[in-house]
């Protein structure tokens, strides 16, 4: 997408921004809710006579106070609330937008003169419903919330959730239609990008990111979520995911044609590394014997069915990286199909993808909506008449009340107190989860407090019907109930999940009865620990392939993380630690990270844990202006948790402006058993050799080999120190005219060398600094 679409996507999402805004603060007042004073929590405002009126303030009244007990105040809180109702229909309105140019809908947001100046929902709609056709709103409202229903009929829960807390007041018919004419005005070939979605979710919050760096660390996770939206480009995804899901598939199936073609960005493998004699620099030659490189080679590893491949993406965002994957997925269910593996028509693959294979989570519950859509966009791009029944994505913002509702949920295991002591550490540790995500760590607690439980639970069987209508699938395994006998060794691996989804009957017990009684404490208690319960689900699974982009910086509150160490204090490091957990031995990783890690020496010990327990065998140094509006140098690398990587390969993008044709032109080298200039192969036992194992991969062999076979010139000969660093230089340093001559001197304004241009025999050194500030 080039830079022009690029301003004209950004300039229309933050005037819709504005604009929804600020119509939602005006609807709200009539609700005697306001963000610029304080208001009564107590009792609806008594012009409220509708009671649909009075339970809408209800409902956004608990969720207000939601907001208080995470530290902010009642005009903070209502702004919070403001903010996410506006891009909820934002996100509807161009949601429609996207599924009606791709054919999947009929029109509702594109009007024709045809129909009157409205669209053809809105006519039809208008026709059916007389009465309502006769109301200041001319049923704009009532028709846009009529499609959103039929598309969540399909795409259940998510962005068009007729039940939604963020959709209680709607914008007035003025702003409404005026909205619906700015969204018309782009051309319709923008909307119908793969891509939209993605650029939709970063520019909203572009001006609100901007704010966030100015008061400089994240205060809150929402701070966190939007400091750390980058959009990762196509070509990059690409190459995370063809090195780790293509390669996974390769290595189990050489001869399947349609991943070879599909992931053509796949590096190859090399024979073992080899020096040259007389240089001491590595050749490159193809490894005949490889899978990945050959059709022909015999098969790495043992093969698995391709129902049980799945691929997590633990900061998902809008989901890009399994946008791309479904396309590789597609392929691998269509080579399967050809040898008779599974039995499934065009129809039900994208759904079986989506159900079987592929995970995401986030912590922002508007990424999570349009990461829904776009893979609901996507599988009915793949066939039309695809039926998307399950999207396994996970809003990881859950926040647990305290207080009378959670004890009064616990009062239902009253008869098994160590299930109930269980259950109500479970509520503790999940305290966190809005805050770090998928970075939580419960799940060893859990199944070791459930191993002790479990004498006395009630078993209840796991039999999934998931998969009872997708032809040649094979029904999945019943797993044990909590009260038969297990083996030792299978029982943590059998317990939580069973005990996770009596929670979940409990919980819909629970919630039936809260409606029932009105009772909306209690039905935001329900929510939130659904929440809980899917993330634990998620993150008590193990997966074959994880792609990322993942947040950069410090976190919020790093004592909420545990057993991670290595992490030094870094939200990507952490990411992988946790991405190792996460993955089943022979598993990858693909990952889109600062490149910090490579040569600081504070990340040593964060680097020996990668030689040691995930090593690197892949990847691009990318360096700057490869994510857009990010001031960061990056790297994509790919990883695995497998003993037979012996070597990694580097290719080095960082003076490149075309980084994607810089690296295909690599690419296309090593494929002729040559090594191209920016290419580098070597042992990562060759790593090692450095102190503080730099990962410097471009110095030459004999350079490392130095440090091995030489005595170091610290302590042996000398002391090297950091020089000179003022850290302020407009404050201390000037120019030696600037001051008084008298004062030139080591007590006041000392010179100070500090570098300049390219002067290969004499450089005037024109700078002092002070000595007395």
């Amino acid at each position: 997408m080039d830079s022009q679409t690029k301003a004209a996507i950004k300039s229309l999402v933050l005037d819709l921004r504005h604009s929804l805004e600020a119509e939602l603060e005006i609807v709200l007042k009539r609700y005697g809710i306001f963000t610029d004073r304080v208001w009564s929590l107590q009792e609806p405002p008594d012009r409220l006579s509708d009671p649909a009126e009075r339970q809408a303030w209800e409902r956004i009244v608990v969720i207000v106070r939601k907001h208080i007990k995470e530290g902010r105040t009642i005009q903070q809180a209502s702004q919070d609330y403001i903010r996410e109702s506006a891009f909820t229909y934002l996100n509807r309105l161009v949601g429609l937008k996207c599924l009606e140019v791709r054919g999947i809908i009929d029109e509702v947001i594109t009007t024709r003169e045809i129909y009157g100046g409205r669209s053809k929902q809105h006519r039809d709609y208008r026709d059916e419903h007389p009465r309502e056709a006769r109301n200041p709103d001319d049923a704009l409202p009532a028709c846009i919330a009529e499609a959103c229903r039929r598309v969540n009929d399909e795409l259940i829960g998510y962005l068009f959730d007729p039940n939604d807390d963020h959709s209680l007041v709607w914008p007035r018919y003025s702003v409404l239609k005026g909205c619906i004419e700015k969204i018309n005005a782009l051309d319709e070939t923008v909307w119908k990008e793969d891509e939209i979605i993605g650029w939709i979710y970063q520019f909203y919050n572009a001006e609100e990111k901007v704010a966030i760096r100015k008061r400089g660390k994240p205060q809150t996770p929402h701070d966190v979520a939007v400091i750390n939206q980058f959009f990762t480009p196509r070509w990059v995804v690409k190459f995370l995911v063809d090195n780790t899901l293509g390669r996974l598939w390769l290595e189990m199936h050489p001869d399947s044609p349609r991943v070879r073609q599909k992931c053509d960005y796949l590096v190859p493998e090399p024979l073992a590394v080899e020096e040259e004699v007389e240089t001491g620099e590595r050749k490159f030659q193809l490894d005949p014997d490889s899978p990945v490189n050959n059709h022909q080679a015999a098969p790495r590893r043992e093969t698995k069915p391709v129902t049980e491949l799945k691929l997590l993406d633990p900061a998902c965002g809008t989901m890009h990286f399994g946008h791309y994957a479904m396309e590789v997925f597609e392929a691998i269910y269509r080579d399967a199909r050809d040898w008779g593996d599974v039995t499934i028509d065009d129809e039900r693959i994208p759904s079986a993808i989506l159900e079987n294979n592929l995970f995401g989570v986030d912590i922002d519950r508007r990424a999570v909506q349009l990461a829904a859509l776009s893979l609901f966009m996507k599988a009915r791009t793949m066939h039309p008449r695809a039926k998307v029944r399950q999207v396994n994505l996970v809003v990881a913002d859950a926040t647990l009340p305290n207080g009378s509702v959670r004890q009064k949920f616990l009062e239902r295991y009253k008869g098994d107190k160590a299930v109930q002591r269980a259950f109500a550490q479970v509520l503790e540790d999940m305290d966190q989860v809005a805050q770090v995500g998928s970075l939580l760590r419960v799940e060893e607690r859990l199944k070791e407090l459930l191993a002790k439980a479990g004498h006395a639970s009630v078993a209840k069987s796991l039999d999934s019907d998931r998969q009872q209508d997708l032809p040649g699938f094979a029904p999945p395994a019943r797993q044990m109930g909590l009260a038969e006998v297990v083996p030792d060794e299978q029982k943590a691996s059998l317990t939580p999940h069973l005990t996770l989804q009596e929670l979940r009957d409990d919980l819909h017990t629970f919630t039936r009865k809260a409606l029932e009684e009105h009772d909306v404490n209690s039905q935001l208690f329900a929510n939130e620990f659904s929440k809980a319960i899917s993330l634990l689900d998620v993150l008590m699974s193990k997966y074959e392939i994880i792609v990322m982009n993942p947040p950069y910086g410090q976190t919020i509150d790093w004592s909420s993380i545990n057993g991670i160490g290595e992490a030094n204090n870094n939200l990507y490091c952490a990411f992988l630690l946790r991405a190792r957990d996460l993955l089943n031995q022979g598993g990858y990783v693909g990952a889109l990270t600062d490149r910090t890690y490579l040569l600081l020496n504070s990340f040593d010990s964060f680097r020996t844990w990668i030689l040691h327990s995930m090593p690197i065998l892949a990847g691009i140094d990318l360096g700057w202006d490869v994510l857009d509006d990010a001031n960061v140098a990056t790297i994509a690398a790919v990883f695995g948790l497998t003993e037979n990587i012996k070597n990694a390969l580097f290719i080095r993008c960082l003076d490149s402006k075309e980084k994607e044709s810089y690296f295909l032109s690599e690419l296309e080298i090593l494929h002729t058993n040559k090594m191209g200039l920016s290419s580098y192969l070597l042992e990562l036992s060759e790593l090692e050799m450095i102190p503080t194992h730099p990962f410097c991969y471009w110095a030459p062999y004999k350079i490392r080999q130095a440090f091995k076979t030489f005595n170091r010139l610290e302590p042996f000969f000398g002391i090297v120190r950091k020089g000179l660093s003022p850290g302020d230089t407009p404050r201390f340093v000037r120019q030696h005219w600037e001051v008084q001559q008298e004062k030139l001197g080591m007590h006041y304004w000392a010179k100070y060398a500090n570098g300049g241009a390219y002067s290969p025999f004499y450089r005037d050194n024109d700078l002092v600094v002070s000595q007395h500030e």
